[in-house]
C-alpha cells in the first residue's frame, strides 16, 4: 500500500512540477488561459482524486 502511494505521489510530483514551472514563467494575463486550456492541468487533479 505504501509503495503504491509513493509511486502515486512521485507521479503527481513529476506531472505538477512542469505545469507549475510553466505557469510561473507565463505573464499573469496568459496564466488563466494556459491553466484552463492545458491538457496536463487536469492530470494532477485526476491523480489526487484517486
Amino acid at each position: 500500500m505504501s509503495f503504491a502511494a509513493g509511486v502515486a505521489v512521485s507521479i503527481a510530483a513529476a506531472l505538477t512540477a512542469p505545469v507549475t514551472a510553466a505557469v510561473a514563467d507565463t505573464p499573469p494575463p496568459v496564466e488563466p488561459m494556459l491553466v484552463g486550456g492545458h491538457p496536463a492541468a487536469s492530470a494532477p487533479a485526476g491523480i489526487t482524486s484517486l
